[in-house]
């Protein structure tokens, strides 16, 4: 997935006369798909980006963040559906006892819990990667993610799910988002043209020259 990602961005760029360098980091609990990930790049001549790449079975994304203070310009993942994150909430001190600033946030001066049920953690991606947008630059952050339908309307007012939407849609006002549905009823979420400054404000973005690339597999 970051392979081909970086190869269409700098077949974009050199499309418009650019050059792009693109810095790959990601994060895969499958020892399996992590091995063929790794050796992908290092065949590839992308040793220095095999080194960012993280995983194996104490790797999760959720419970164990590989790049807590990184920020990136694009973000993917497909993230699993109805999967259990039960193990994972524990580890992490269950509901009442969570304190990772990725599923906690102050919103309009309320502090939300992003945390969902523990039947489905496929929203807890999406929340994980608007916590890594670029802040810093105006050009500002993408994410893409695969999701089923359910992540449109679960979650009644004040629980996880229904706060990951009013976060999102009241922080980032000018988020785009596109649906693509097949024959399975999946859906494609894609987050745009945005970044979130301290305050919760939202900025507009444009071409990036520069982007880092962050990719995120099912734990599964």
């Amino acid at each position: 997935m970051l392979t081909v990602a970086e190869e269409t961005l700098t077949a974009i760029a050199a499309g418009r006369g650019q050059q792009v360098t693109c810095l790959l980091y990601g994060q895969e609990i499958n020892p399996e798909t992590y091995a063929v990930c790794k050796a992908d790049m290092l065949l590839k001549g992308e040793g220095e980006s095999a080194e960012h790449i993280v995983g194996g079975a104490e790797w999760s994304t959720l419970a164990h963040d590989a790049f807590p203070a990184r920020e990136f310009d694009f973000m993917l993942a497909n993230p699993p559906y109805g999967k259990s994150w039960k193990k994972d909430l524990e580890a992490m001190g269950g509901k009442d006892g969570m304190r990772d600033p990725r599923f906690r946030v102050m919103h309009q001066g309320e502090e939300l819990s992003l945390v969902t049920r523990s039947s489905d953690g496929q929203m807890l991606f999406l929340a994980n990667m608007a916590s890594k947008m670029n802040g810093q630059s105006a050009l500002g952050s993408r994410i893409a993610e695969v999701h089923n339908g359910s992540s449109l309307f679960t979650g009644d007012a004040g629980q996880g799910e229904s706060n990951i939407r009013r976060w999102l849609i009241e922080s980032v006002p000018q988020a785009h988002r596109k649906e693509v549905r097949n024959g399975l009823t999946n859906c494609v979420e894609a987050t745009r043209k945005m970044r979130v400054g301290p305050s919760g404000s939202a900025f507009r973005s444009g071409p990036q020259t520069t982007p880092s690339c962050c990719g995120q597999e099912p734990w599964w």
